[in-house]
């Protein structure tokens, strides 16, 4: 008998009869095991945080009220390299010291209803990002077409000094207290919120653009650490702050009654 560990003679044979290029492959990892080893080195297809983002988006807005954030549970997605692909130097910034957790999240300024992805750092600290500014190249035209959220939210961006000015000029006697045009009650500044009123900020938007001949998903936007997005031409922002300050109208409310309200 031979030795147990000894090949056997119908193995040898079949290996001798191999080709000498798989004779080289024996033992080696597939094309496709090695595809896969590669993909969860690069970050995720855009298709697919698309998707994540619809997901995530829609699960919050689900809620009464909704959710103002949700922790993101995805196995497989690289966020490391996803980050890492978002313009410089945005990408080292939001990166940080390291990745602890990803969440979903309401932006945290003026706007209702915008969500982006936050890395919660080691360190605690938090920071959003836009994911779709990972895939700036020749494949995906994010920035050919504004999304008409981001676009809403870089010019009410824009006006906000007007209406922080609003709010100041109604203070009493230079306390820090408004009173509702609705209700007629005394309102902390905290719990004022400015409304375009009798015109609506659609409205006002909708005749700012056709008076220029612009489409809103035409407007193209930047990163702005405050407010998540900002008008990148400052010539088109100076034109919108000016229609602006000559045509908006406002009153102050409360945030309780803001909440009933269908526009700001």
């Amino acid at each position: 008998l031979g030795s147990s560990c000894e090949r056997p003679k119908w193995a040898q044979r079949s290996r001798d009869t191999m080709p000498s290029s798989l004779k080289a492959r024996a033992g080696k990892p597939s094309a496709t095991e090695m595809k896969m080893q590669l993909a969860g080195l690069r970050k995720p297809l855009a298709s697919t945080m698309e998707a994540l983002y619809t997901k995530y988006h829609q699960t919050c807005l689900a809620q009464d009220p909704p959710l103002k954030e949700l922790p993101v549970t995805e196995n497989g997605i690289n966020w490391k390299a996803l980050i890492l692909s978002l313009p410089t130097p945005e990408n080292t910034k939001v990166l940080g010291c390291g990745i602890r957790r990803v969440l979903f999240k309401r932006a945290d300024c003026i706007y209702d209803g915008i969500y982006r992805f936050h890395v919660e750092r080691r360190d605690l600290t938090q920071a959003m990002f836009e994911f779709r500014d990972a895939y700036d190249d020749p494949y995906h035209h994010y920035k050919d077409k504004s999304f008409k959220d981001d676009v809403d939210t870089a010019l009410r961006a824009a006006i906000l000094p007007h209406l922080v000015q609003f709010k100041e000029l109604h203070c009493k006697d230079s306390q820090m207290e408004l009173v509702s045009h609705i209700s007629g009650i005394a309102l902390p500044w905290e719990k004022a919120v400015v409304q375009h009123f009798p015109v609506t900020f659609r409205v006002l938007l909708d005749s700012f653009l056709n008076e220029n001949q612009i489409e809103l998903e035409s407007i193209k936007l930047e990163y702005c650490e405050e407010h998540g997005y900002k008008i990148k031409d400052a010539e088109l922002k100076d034109k919108w702050r000016l229609y602006h300050r000559s045509h908006g109208q406002y009153r102050i409310i409360s945030t309780d009654e803001a909440m009933e309200q269908d526009h700001l």
